[in-house]
């Protein structure tokens, strides 16, 4: 992942780092860990709980030191981040506050980022002495446990994420970046939590994976919705949010809000493309494919075009348009011309776009149950179909029809006095504008000063 292409994706990922302490909504937590110290790492920035490095065993867990733990100083959201690295092998002990009873009613946050989303990764564990299962996971790229009903949502590997658990008297919430994902009533036993506290990524038979920890709070208190929608997210959505957002000649990457299907694909985002030598896999150059984003290509990249009320878009690799549905078989094809489509968010400021144009009304998908499941084939030609599901699978699992759109590149104004002479000048200009080291604002009201020559000019706009 060392390309400019996965570099600038991982880096929209990333976005500006949030922090719970700024809503006045949400009250004070108990205790509240940043690990922005790195002379101490555990050190509580808010309240008098403390938090404890652990080994964890089978069916055992006991306290340790940092080093003995293999807990480490990591690399937060930002630059300015804290953040603590726990591998598998760890566990954290939050002690609570002397005089304390066993409570039905609490809520703990975490802002984590895995490694790999897709095994098994206990966020909490009651049983002090790591006896039975614990209460909440992370698995196939999706959060819960059958106790509550079930995985629900969307976690992606190496992406930062704000979780938050909160239990009212039985009454069990878990939410993603402010969205809630779980609402189960319970009387099991194990969600009460005993006086002496409760153990961080702790599992009784070690369904436990590397964890990137930059925040951790608890309350001796049930928060509302409105309380956790108030902390956000850790990191802005990194894709965009509404069609507005589209400007012609921005460049994206257009991904599939499923990031992992059944069978043998893998679990890194699964994106539009145009074929590549790498699958191992093809139908032919005139298929649309959709691939793993785990490297650089110009295959992965498609340029908006405006079509009247609709956008076009069109692959940076071969100068070819996404088109329709081919006459023969349900399968995408390439365009020599322009083919409009109309975007459609079906959950409002998600960023979850249908993709729908003349021709068809239903939006594209990935058909992974047909062909990305076959040996080691990572990839299947983009297939159509009807996305208006109503079942609880669908509901859980995210409609297949759904397209995120990273912007990795824009169609930005240039500096008074910056004179543009090659394609190579302004992609340098770019580059600069999506490292931070030129300030886009003092560009946005400035003259242009280009060269009349016409294919950088329609790069700058």
């Amino acid at each position: 992942m060392k390309s400019k292409l996965l570099s600038s994706f991982l880096l929209a990922l990333m976005g500006l780092a949030g922090s719970l302490t700024a809503s006045a909504q949400t009250p004070e937590p108990s205790g509240q860990w940043k690990f922005d110290n790195t002379s101490d790492l555990m050190e509580a920035s808010t309240g008098s709980l403390q938090l404890i490095p652990a080994i964890a065993g089978s069916g055992s867990v006991s306290t340790a030191t940092l080093e003995e733990a293999g807990i480490v100083v990591a690399e937060g959201a930002t630059a300015d981040d804290g953040a603590i690295f726990v591998p598998k092998t760890a566990a954290l002990k939050m002690v609570r506050a002397e005089g304390a009873e066993a409570t039905w009613n609490y809520s703990f946050m975490m802002d984590v980022k895995m490694p790999d989303a897709y095994v098994y990764n206990c966020f909490f564990q009651t049983s002090a002495g790591n006896a039975n299962d614990g209460e909440l996971f992370i698995n196939k790229g999706q959060i819960g446990i059958g106790a509550l009903g079930g995985y629900y949502g969307r976690i992606w590997n190496d992406t930062w994420y704000r979780v938050v658990f909160t239990m009212s008297d039985g009454s069990a919430k878990v939410y993603v970046d402010g969205k809630k994902v779980i609402d189960s009533e319970t009387s099991n036993g194990r969600y009460e939590v005993d006086d002496w506290g409760l153990w961080f990524l702790c599992d009784e038979d070690g369904e436990i994976s590397d964890t990137y920890v930059s925040e951790v709070a608890f309350w001796e208190t049930p928060l509302t919705d409105e309380q956790v929608a108030a902390m956000g997210r850790i990191c802005p959505i990194p894709w965009i949010t509404d069609v507005s957002e589209i400007n012609d000649g921005d460049e994206f990457l257009i991904i599939s809000d499923r990031g992992k299907f059944s069978g043998s694909s893998t679990a890194k985002p699964k994106a539009m493309a145009s074929q590549q030598s790498s699958f191992p896999t093809t139908w032919g150059d005139h298929y649309v494919y959709w691939g793993d984003l785990d490297k650089e290509s110009d295959g992965f990249v498609w340029t908006a075009k405006k079509e009247g009320d609709q956008w076009a878009f069109l692959n940076k690799e071969n100068s070819r348009y996404l088109g329709n549905m081919n006459t023969n078989e349900p399968d995408v094809i390439f365009s020599d011309e322009p083919v409009g489509y109309t975007l459609t968010d079906l959950a409002a400021g998600e960023g979850n776009f249908y993709m729908t144009n003349d021709e068809s009304e239903h939006s594209l998908h990935v058909q992974g149950y047909l062909r990305s499941d076959r040996g080691s084939n990572s990839l299947a030609k983009q297939n159509v179909g009807d996305d208006d599901y109503e079942d609880a699978d669908v509901l859980r699992n995210g409609y297949p029809g759904r397209w995120h759109f990273v912007k990795i590149g824009s169609a930005a104004p240039v500096e008074t006095g910056m004179r543009i002479e090659t394609l190579d000048d302004f992609l340098a200009f770019a580059e600069a504008v999506n490292s931070g080291q030129t300030d886009l604002e003092a560009y946005l009201a400035a003259d242009i000063e280009l060269t009349d020559n016409t294919m950088v000019g329609a790069y700058a706009g």
